[in-house]
């Protein structure tokens, strides 16, 4: 009888056990399952926050542009080139209630390609050299100089991007385009009309990720074709024929007697005239450094303003670590939005 006692009551006991582990089992189950809902839901609304972010920092640069201090007018003095390429003040570390918006962009430095100065503010489209009107010979230079290509790779880099941009084929190119890109594993033909983005500069034969990497930041479709000297790196200027010594002298001289570029005691340039008169009293150019450069200005290979700059936005949520690149093309005279990537 007491055997038999012990025997239910282990019975009882082993059943309870494999309900409790079963409702056990359940509950993990069914916590793990509310986890991934209450994960989902967070990641849903950190997009709709990063995507509220964005768009904050397109319509702060666009109200900047059309409507804060030398609004349309970046190059009419220091302060206002300063305001508009290199004021952390206004464009690091901007707070709001969800996250932060960051406007930078790295300035490659006057003397060698590979290093960066950090600003916070529009990069200049201007000081580029658009590639949808450049000259042969100048993208040659160019691709020499910040690819650090061999002359020959060079030419057949600049002879690929004339016979894509014009109609018909391009007879100094060296190469038929059209039998060249039909022959790829996955064929395509030359576009034959000016480039629209960068991202079409890809497409070209010669152009592999390295040499992209490095005259990406050299290269604009944006702008009637000339560069920029208020904004223009030493080497940009080289590329345009301009003598070395000559690029340096002006791109020393504009950074004003603290050296350093889009402060308030930047010299501006705003006709080739006064580039003279700007620096008086710090550089000097020679007569023939003088003609060296009206040339070039003569030739519209050099102006003294832009149309375009471009806000490299970062946003980011500081608790879940998410973040956002945007890059958004502006025209300067009324804020409107040319590319958005």
């Amino acid at each position: 009888m007491i055997l038999k006692r012990f025997h239910h009551r282990a019975t009882v006991l082993i059943f309870a056990l494999c309900i409790l582990a079963a409702l056990t089992a359940f509950a993990v189950a069914l916590g793990a399952r509310i986890r991934q809902k209450f994960t989902l839901v967070s990641r849903l609304n950190g997009r709709d926050q990063i995507q509220a972010l964005s768009h904050s920092g397109v319509n702060t640069a666009r109200y900047f542009i059309a409507n804060g201090p030398y609004a349309g007018n970046p190059f009419g003095s220091a302060a206002a080139k300063q305001q508009w390429f290199n004021n952390p003040l206004m464009f690091k570390d901007i707070h709001l209630s969800t996250g932060g918006i960051d406007f930078q962009y790295g300035r490659h430095d006057d003397m060698d390609v590979d290093q960066r100065t950090l600003m916070y503010g529009f990069e200049d489209e201007g000081g580029k050299l658009n590639i949808n009107t450049a000259e042969r010979s100048d993208l040659v230079r160019l691709f020499v100089l910040v690819a650090h290509l061999s002359q020959g790779d060079a030419e057949d880099l600049a002879n690929a991007i004339l016979d894509w941009r014009e109609l018909g084929e391009t007879e100094i190119s060296g190469f038929y385009g059209e039998d060249y890109y039909a022959k790829l594993t996955y064929p395509y033909k030359p576009k034959k009309a000016p480039f629209e983005n960068l991202s079409e500069v890809q497409l070209l034969k010669g152009m592999n990720p390295d040499v992209f990497l490095r005259v990406k930041d050299f290269i604009t479709v944006y702008g009637d074709g000339g560069v920029n000297i208020n904004t223009a790196s030493r080497l940009m200027l080289i590329a345009l024929g301009m003598s070395s010594h000559t690029a340096q002298i002006l791109v020393e001289g504009r950074k004003g007697p603290d050296g350093i570029e889009a402060t308030s005691d930047d010299f501006i340039f705003l006709n080739s005239g006064n580039i003279n008169f700007a620096l008086r009293g710090f550089v000097e150019l020679t007569p023939n450094q003088v003609a060296e450069i009206e040339a070039l200005y003569v030739l519209q290979k050099i102006v003294m303003d832009s149309e375009f700059v471009t806000a490299h936005i970062q946003v980011y949520l500081p608790i879940t670590q998410e973040n956002r690149a945007i890059d958004c093309v502006f025209r300067i005279d009324d804020g409107k939005i040319t590319e958005w990537r």
